[in-house]
């Protein structure tokens, strides 16, 4: 699995949760397989949640540059043998 955000910024400091005394961690994180590494195209920690006390935690924001499959199989459920399952 791939950190997106340290994919991105290997040697930044950011946090997601900043305590009392003001020391910072990165709790929050956005993981993704490797094989996505190359469509990380921007992912960052938005403090305004944490900043206007609407959580204790700053959000995450991951973006991903993904095109869509030429084909998308689709089966009609009236005419298919098996039934549809997600499992």
């Amino acid at each position: 699995m791939t950190d997106a955000f340290r994919h991105l910024y290997p040697g930044h400091d950011d946090y997601s949760w900043v305590g009392r005394t003001g020391d910072g961690y990165r709790y929050d994180h956005a993981f993704c397989a490797d094989t996505l590494r190359g469509h990380i195209t921007a992912c960052q920690y938005l403090h305004e949640p944490r900043h206007d006390r609407l959580s204790d935690h700053s959000a995450l924001s991951l973006r991903l540059s993904l095109a869509p499959p030429e084909f998308l199989p689709a089966t009609d459920p009236v005419t298919a043998l098996e039934p549809l399952s997600l499992f």
